[in-house]
């Protein structure tokens, strides 16, 4: 399974302001400078983390991941006009039977057009077990 999440934030970014203006962004997570974080740190920036695809398949979620945010071109607008780095996170789960491994593709296309959309890309991996493999 591949989870994308827009992560959103900047160090002077009004975030709870922004989500008010824009009630689309329906945020997974908010979070403020100065809050703590994890692993005893403190955050240094503010923003919000939005899910914007599920999918069996990186390559449906990078569909799905692209139709979403083409839809809020608006907002993505504003916050490219507020200084707010934007990133697109595609979160693998491997380890299980279903995905022991896992890849991402990008074509130059993709990355063509994230990048006029200025949003940036990483690629997480989240170790997951299969309930069988756990006894």
């Amino acid at each position: 399974m591949t989870v994308v999440v827009l992560r959103a934030f900047a160090p002077a970014f009004d975030v709870k302001d922004f989500l008010k203006r824009f009630p689309r962004l329906d945020a997974d997570t908010v979070w403020s400078a100065g809050e703590k974080a994890l692993l005893r740190r403190t955050h240094k920036d503010s923003g919000f983390n939005l899910t914007l695809a599920e999918a069996e398949t990186s390559a449906l979620a990078l569909v799905k991941a692209r139709q979403r945010l083409e839809s809020l071109s608006a907002e993505l607008a504003e916050a490219r006009r507020r200084s707010v780095t934007c990133v697109a996170d595609f979160g693998m789960f491997i380890g299980g039977e279903r995905q022991f491994t896992g890849a991402i593709e990008f074509a130059p296309e993709d990355l063509r057009w994230f990048a006029a959309q200025g949003i940036g890309i990483a690629v997480s991996a989240y170790p997951s077990f299969d309930d069988e493999t756990e006894s």
